[in-house]
């Protein structure tokens, strides 16, 4: 069961799921250019390893080493370091994730007070595994692709071996669980045009189910 009321909601939040590489940022992106305000947990979490307090804490448990030249937290080495094994992932998720679940639910609060936001997006890798779906979501929408398709993208576009994709994958809940969970679905599968026209089908439905003229 939702904590928030699905119906007539504004601004209408709605959360974006999907395995890695499925498309959840560039639907989030695609949302944004009709209109919707983007929370995006990546961003987020880029901000917060910058914190002294969490990058102090990052060193004390991981080691110097997963700091780059400039003496910055680096995401790969980082990665690298706790992907594939579930004891040091807990031990990152313990440190990363209070301030990140609170900035997320900081910004959805202060877009939910202005005036104009027709929609929220909130764009998080871990939606459901965090329960934002429930907390802080009137709706959520899968990204669905094929997982040969989704490791393609990840080697070719984001320069990730097939092994840093699987382990990814793997950290999160299975498609099926995620699937479940959302009330929308988007085929990303083909072209970015056919998944532009299914974001513009989207974005009609929910502003129209959530009017409070809507019956």
């Amino acid at each position: 069961m939702r904590v928030v009321d699905r119906k007539k909601a504004r601004p209408f939040v709605l959360g974006i799921g999907g395995g890695p590489a499925s498309g959840k940022s560039t639907v989030a992106r695609l949302l944004a250019r009709r209109g919707a305000r983007v929370v995006d947990a990546d961003r987020i979490g880029h901000q917060i390893l910058t914190r002294p307090r969490v990058k102090q804490s990052l060193v004390e448990v991981f080691g110097k080493h997963i700091l780059d030249n400039s003496g910055r937290i680096s995401r790969p080495r980082l990665a690298e370091e706790v992907f594939g094994n579930p004891d040091k992932l807990e031990r990152l998720d313990r440190i990363v994730h209070p301030p990140l679940l609170d900035e997320i639910r900081a910004q959805v609060d202060r877009l939910k007070r202005e005036d104009d936001v027709l929609m929220v997006v909130v764009d998080a890798a871990l939606l459901i595994e965090w329960n934002l779906h429930s907390e802080l979501c009137n709706a959520v929408v899968f990204v669905d692709a094929p997982v040969d398709v989704r490791r393609r993208r990840a080697v070719c576009g984001r320069q990730m071996r097939p092994e840093q994709f699987d382990k990814r994958a793997q950290a999160q809940l299975p498609q099926e669980t995620q699937r479940q969970q959302a009330d929308y679905l988007l085929d990303n599968t083909a072209s970015l045009a056919q998944l532009e026209q299914e974001v513009e089908r989207l974005w009609n439905a929910i502003l129209t189910e959530s009017s409070p003229t809507a019956t």
